[in-house]
């Protein structure tokens, strides 16, 4: 998706950031390091919103990276309403001991990856994310987002008959 001077970018500067998040932005092919002023760096970024406007005025925002420092290996419910607010692909380079590793994309502005061979990613390449990207690319039908924290349905959380209604569909009886 990005290209290999990207990715190595983004990994460097995970590296070099741990045990702190780093975060930058993919814009006119290149990643710009961006300064983390999160209250708590180790589990949070912030990046400054003029920081961010900056980018977005002269050539335009491609990507948001961030890094997951001995955390987990996929999006948080805060990771997956960022990237729905800004509207732009957003990739995490999971970084274990210090040790940064390539990181992975997500999106709506993506294309659908095969929904055969997909490596499970919660949040990226769940359950519901097959389900969603198979309404979108079958059926032309968006289903909503759903930002979710991993392990949701340990707490009796169903995401899609709950997104289905908040998509306007109806539980039909069977006798109908």
């Amino acid at each position: 998706m990005f290209g290999d001077h990207i990715v190595q970018a983004a990994m460097d500067h995970a590296r070099r950031e741990y045990p702190n998040e780093s975060c930058g932005i993919v814009s006119g092919d290149e990643y710009h390091e961006c300064e983390n002023t999160a209250e708590n760096k180790q589990s949070d970024f912030v990046i400054e919103a003029s920081e961010y406007l900056t980018f977005e005025l002269d050539r335009g925002v491609d990507a948001i990276i961030h890094s997951h420092p001995d955390g987990v290996h996929c999006p948080t419910k805060s990771d997956m309403e960022g990237q729905e607010a800004t509207g732009v692909p957003w990739g995490i380079v999971p970084v274990n001991r210090g040790c940064p590793l390539r990181p992975f994309f997500w999106g709506d502005t993506l294309p659908i990856e095969p929904f055969v061979g997909r490596t499970f990613r919660m949040g990226v390449f769940d359950c519901y994310s097959l389900v969603r990207d198979w309404y979108r690319q079958v059926k032309g039908i968006m289903l909503p987002l759903g930002p979710r924290d991993p392990l949701w349905w340990e707490r009796g959380d169903n995401m899609i008959p709950e997104n289905f209604a908040k998509a306007g569909f109806e539980e039909v009886h069977k006798t109908d």
